[in-house]
């Protein structure tokens, strides 16, 4: 908390104020900020140009955009052939398509039941004026429970 015992790495280029508590954090901030000692690392797909200063940048650039190394979780719903990089995505397509594991959450003043807080907060502010925070047109008057509405007026 009060930094004390610590060894501060200062960064010796001229002008230069940073200063971290471990070695390997100036270490990146030379390469990113002063380009010193900087390992270029490349992709070496046919055709592609992506280079980085970052190793693990690297492998999610090849897994992102050329499908390599990539480790696919699959929905188990008989029929469905949806994948995905992780399994938090497969928990979330679950929910949205197949209702699987969905907590319902209910308007406390109507019979409207949804998968999540946030849209109940919208049918809340859209259909009972609940908890609505106006938004103001820049150029005039109008006023509307929704940015897409100002945007659209």
């Amino acid at each position: 908390m009060h930094d004390i015992g610590v060894t501060w790495h200062e960064c010796p280029e001229p002008n230069c104020s940073f200063k971290a508590k471990a070695e390997s954090n100036l270490k990146k901030h030379r390469a990113h900020v002063h380009g010193i000692g900087i390992t270029w690392h490349a992709c070496t797909e046919l055709g592609c140009e992506y280079k980085t200063k970052e190793e693990g940048h690297l492998k999610q650039h090849r897994a992102a955009v050329h499908d390599i190394d990539v480790l696919w979780w699959f929905c188990d719903f008989e029929g469905c052939e949806h994948r995905a990089r992780t399994n938090s995505d497969i928990t979330k397509h679950k929910t949205n398509k197949h209702n699987i594991g969905v907590q319902w959450k209910q308007c406390p003043h109507c019979d409207f039941k949804a998968k999540t807080n946030g849209k109940i907060t919208v049918h809340k502010a859209s259909k009972h004026d609940v908890g609505v925070q106006w938004k103001q047109c820049p150029h005039c008057d109008y006023k509307a429970k929704m940015n897409s509405d100002i945007t659209k007026h």
